[in-house]
């Protein structure tokens, strides 16, 4: 891994994102617990997009539902352009599942 040669694990992308959101949209599970030692679960990336933003607009349903267990996140943090949740995002995008996980832990 790159953090081994010297990476800096904080870095940004021109939009904000950092590796968690990444890994939250990738599928990278053990990359999420990885950057979750570096990074703030509710780090804004551009138009206020969390790690939940991107797992949940991803349809990354184990993701949302990972994260959703760690007592720090913010479940209802609302984009910056259409003041979106990432449950807005799931029913919007129809990711069924995805739903169905964010209302069990009582996001809105």
């Amino acid at each position: 891994m790159l953090y081994k040669f010297g990476a800096n694990v904080k870095s940004t992308d021109n939009r904000n994102n950092t590796i968690l959101h990444y890994f939250c949209g990738s599928g990278d599970l053990e990359g999420v617990k990885f950057a979750l030692q570096f990074i703030d679960i509710n780090d804004k990336a551009y138009n206020n997009f969390v790690p939940l933003h991107a797992a949940a607009y991803k349809n990354r349903f184990n993701f949302c539902e990972y994260l959703c267990t760690l007592p720090e996140l913010d479940k209802n943090a609302k984009s910056q352009d259409v003041g979106l949740t990432p449950l807005g995002y799931a029913i919007v995008r129809n990711h069924k599942e995805t739903v169905n996980v964010l209302k069990k832990f009582g996001c809105a």
